[in-house]
């Protein structure tokens, strides 16, 4: 929200709060977004004898920052004209206060929001310009007072126009650093708002699993501290990822949700956006041409059109022109068809959203075809194109990829910054405490005898011993936290050369293909990893789980990685059991090298998948196989990979399997998550009752179900272990 929770005390302002905290929502709904910007018939007739009453408190007022705040709430009630008018009294009445106040932080603030909402109005006149100005304004005079809400607040209004300008880069800039802030000031509804813009980013970037990520964590934020129209939103563009990813049942449940939330709340365009999107779904579906299902979807979104065209939405009305366009085209009624696409293609150039540029100018490109106008089908072709280079080129894509490993990496140091905050103030206390103690000490000598003085005296000595040692303790904890700071860049690094040895999730996806991997690490680097290896018709594959987690894991996964490379490459061994001797032959006499004894080793479940026949191993870890609505568990040798007195060989269990069996391996970071209402463990009856109720859905679908509800049931509480599950369907 633009001015939420600013916390002055007074009252604000009004209608224009709730205005700007209406532009600052970014969707990322299908190609459309859906803006809410100033209904300005809500301010055509403004009650006049409010704005008189108004006006007559102002000059009777003494206080100026009474005063200030009575011509805030005038420009609320004010309309168009009037109002960059009176903005323009306040920020200058505002200046003035804060020259005589000596720039009170109260009368900056005021200002720094002035500009904010003149930002916002500029914007909603489709001044962009003089939009990006007054935010920059704003963000230059809320740092000088280090007001980091209307910062992020701003950041947030830049992302968005940096992204209708199709600046991805400049625009998901924007949205991180406005999501760094909203973390230090923890505010969740607008963590909810930064994590669901950077995903309408990689939505329009057509990275949809990274999307669909980042808006399943505003989901789970929004629904436990947001807003209905919050999570309304979020149902919209999940449903518009699984659109895009060809999993239109789950899309149009989605989809339905949305609706129902929006009509439930009375949210006109909400519901006009989602009719919007289910019926560009069923055009998908329409085959040659049909007029009568042509002609009922062409109602639906000329409705929504309407909707869009009342509220004044231009880019709702932009998609919709272009969808209609489509239709029309589709009919054979190339004179309508041209009508819309070029009402669409205007509207678009005039709000600079390159995304619905594009597809404009494809409609037309089309339309021109058909009427042989290849000059204008050239010229429109060049124009998709371009538009199309702004935001999907390499170069783009590889500096967000950088930019993604450094918000992880800056998500983790906020954290440990916000703990470093909190030890220091707590030694800034007991700093203070010893010095009242020290001045104590300094008044008992005074009135004292002349023993005491002399206390007083070695007292004062031991200080200044004591503070010297706290000096150069200082000097030591800042080469310490330097060095903090090198491991940690160290371990960031670590972590992209243990993901180089973890398979590629398209090769694991290419071999198994009807299959998942659900990977989550608790530290930046991990000890659980997944394993795949062809060998003739035969995949081998495991999840794997190594002693310890972080560092201390990673480095034992090396290790376990490379003793199943060698067992299954170098001695060509291809039965899961006769693999598991070998790995651990190989485990120990790595570790017998070392002088000291090293107990770590790895628990693992491996199978062997050529065609129907599945062979399976493991060490600790079982398998599951469920088939027609049962769960059939085949137990693991009770030994781990490494040092293990009278160890026995390992068993290779051969199974049959049927069409339709789903098979699932894991390590025990899964069950053994403590969360939900009562803090305890997840357990794995919950987990089987978790697979059991997903047989319906796909297994790219199933991931995405099993990674909600851990992330759900962890909520606030620490991640305690790693969590690495595959899951292959029949």
């Amino acid at each position: 929200m633009i001015l939420s929770n600013l916390k002055i005390g007074l009252v604000t302002l009004f209608l224009l709060v709730a205005c700007a905290n209406l532009f600052s929502q970014d969707y990322a709904d299908k190609e459309y977004y859906l803006v809410d910007s100033l209904d300005l018939n809500t301010l055509s007739q403004p009650d006049r004898s409010a704005i008189d009453s108004l006006l007559n408190e102002y000059h009777l007022e003494k206080e100026d920052s009474s005063k200030l705040n009575k011509l805030t709430t005038l420009i609320s009630l004010c309309e168009d004209d009037i109002w960059v008018k009176y903005n323009e009294i306040l920020k200058n009445k505002a200046q003035e206060l804060s020259q005589k106040h000596i720039y009170e932080k109260i009368y900056v603030k005021q200002l720094s929001s002035a500009y904010n909402n003149s930002g916002f109005y500029f914007f909603s006149k489709n001044k962009v310009d003089k939009a990006i100005y007054y935010f920059e304004k704003s963000i230059e005079l809320s740092n000088e007072i280090g007001d980091k809400e209307v910062v992020s607040t701003a950041l947030n209004n830049l992302g968005y126009i940096h992204k209708r300008q199709g600046d991805i880069l400049s625009a998901l800039e924007c949205y991180h650093e406005s999501l760094r802030l909203k973390k230090i000031l923890k505010d969740q509804n607008d963590i909810a708002l930064a994590l669901n813009n950077i995903g309408g980013i990689y939505y329009t970037l057509k990275e949809y699993d990274k999307a669909l990520k980042y808006y399943i964590d505003a989901l789970i934020i929004e629904k436990r501290d947001g807003t209905k129209k919050g999570v309304g939103r979020l149902y919209s563009n999940i449903g518009s990822v699984y659109q895009k990813q060809k999993k239109l049942k789950l899309a149009i449940d989605y989809y339905q949700q949305s609706s129902e939330i929006y009509n439930n709340i009375g949210y006109k365009k909400g519901e006009a956006l989602s009719l919007s999107n289910y019926s560009s779904i069923k055009l998908e579906l329409v085959k040659d041409n049909n007029t009568t299902e042509l002609e009922l979807i062409l109602k639906e979104f000329k409705i929504a059109y309407n909707v869009f065209n009342e509220s004044d939405d231009l880019e709702g009305k932009a998609s919709s022109a272009y969808e209609i366009s489509n239709i029309y085209r589709r009919l054979g009624n190339i004179l309508l068809a041209e009508k819309y696409g070029n009402e669409s293609i205007i509207l678009a150039r005039k709000i600079g959203f390159t995304e619905v540029i594009k597809n404009a100018a494809n409609a037309l490109e089309k339309i021109a075809i058909l009427k042989s106008d290849y000059r204008s089908a050239y010229s429109m072709q060049k124009l998709f194109y371009k538009m199309q280079d702004s935001v999907e080129n390499n170069s783009v894509k590889e500096v967000v990829i950088q930019k993604q490993y450094q918000y992880e990496y800056d998500k983790k140091m906020i954290t440990d910054s916000l703990k470093s905050a909190e030890n220091a103030k707590i030694k800034e206390i007991k700093y203070r405490q010893e010095i009242k103690a020290q001045k104590l000490y300094s008044y008992i000598g005074v009135v004292g005898s002349i023993l005491l003085l002399i206390v007083v005296i070695v007292v004062l000595r031991g200080y200044q011993v004591k503070k010297k040692s706290n000096l150069e303790l200082a000097d030591k904890n800042k080469v310490i936290e330097e060095k903090s700071l090198e491991i940690t860049d160290s371990i960031t690094y670590a972590k992209r050369i243990q993901r180089a040895i973890l398979p590629q999730y398209s090769e694991f996806q290419l071999a198994l293909k009807n299959s998942f991997v659900f990977y989550e690490p608790k530290d930046i680097v991990a000890g659980d990893f997944y394993w795949m290896h062809k060998k003739g018709s035969a995949v081998l594959y495991a999840a794997a789980d190594c002693t310890g987690h972080g560092v201390p894991g990673a480095m034992v996964s090396v290790v376990c990685n490379n003793a199943l490379n060698r067992s299954v490459r170098e001695y060509g061994i291809a039965d899961p059991g006769q693999i598991l001797d070998k790995t651990r032959e190989i485990v120990i006499e790595e570790f017998e090298k070392s002088e000291e004894d090293v107990m770590d080793g790895m628990d693992i479940a491996l199978c062997s998948l050529e065609g129907n026949t599945l062979k399976y191993a493991g060490a600790h870890n079982p398998l599951w196989i469920i088939r027609k609505g049962e769960v059939l568990e085949t137990k693991a040798n009770k030994q781990p990979i490494g040092q293990f007195d009278n160890p026995a060989p390992y068993t290779t269990h051969t199974l049959e399997l049927e069409k339709g069996d789903s098979i699932y391996i894991f390590s025990d970071g899964y069950i053994d998550q403590f969360g939900g209402k009562k803090g305890k463990k997840f357990k794995a009856k919950s987990f089987r009752e978790l697979l059991l109720s997903i047989q319906d859905e796909n297994m790219e679908d199933q991931k995405y179900i099993i990674e909600d509800t851990f992330l759900t049931w962890k909520g606030n509480l620490e991640q305690i272990d790693d969590v690495c599950v595959i899951g292959v369907k029949i």
